[in-house]
């Protein structure tokens, strides 16, 4: 596939036939318009896997969890104690059993406290918290319910 965007989908061949006895003017707009818009396309494309590229490379990392800031040296907050922890964990609710893996609710934490240290954004979570959609989501609901305002109370205290 070049640069032209590459072979003509079908949907485009019947658009083009459907210019047939046109008059020039027209015919040569939407010729125009079909190259730029196969052009632009590949280009999305070529991104698309370049960026996915990248993203694969840095998840397949040897040892990426060693790499990790500590998600407990947070300006304004002690580390997060055994104490601590325990008190946290009374909070939480319990843990499924059936469905999908369910995420630890420590490695949760950290994950979320990893974002707060390093100030990123979610979808910057490191692999090796898990999915960040779901340390997001779990964010979420956590501050729906009023959860995070009191695990946020624990840490400080």
């Amino acid at each position: 596939m070049g640069l032209g965007g590459g072979d003509y989908s079908v949907p485009e061949i019947r658009r083009l036939l459907q210019l047939v006895g046109r008059d020039a003017a027209h015919l040569a707009l939407h010729l125009h318009w079909s190259l730029w818009r196969r052009q632009h396309q590949w280009q999305a494309r070529q991104a698309h896997i370049r960026r996915r590229t990248r993203q694969l490379a840095t998840a397949c990392l040897p040892d990426a969890s060693l790499d990790l800031p500590t998600p407990l040296a947070i300006a304004g907050l002690p580390p997060l104690t055994p104490l601590r922890w325990a008190r946290i964990v009374r909070l939480l609710p319990s843990e499924r059993t059936a469905g999908r893996p369910y995420r630890q609710h420590r490695q949760t934490i950290d994950a979320m406290l990893w974002v707060m240290t390093a100030g990123t954004s979610w979808r910057q979570v490191p692999p090796a918290f898990g999915p960040w959609q779901t340390i997001y989501s779990r964010f979420q609901r956590w501050q729906r319910e009023g959860l995070w305002e009191q695990i946020r109370r624990i840490l400080l205290s």
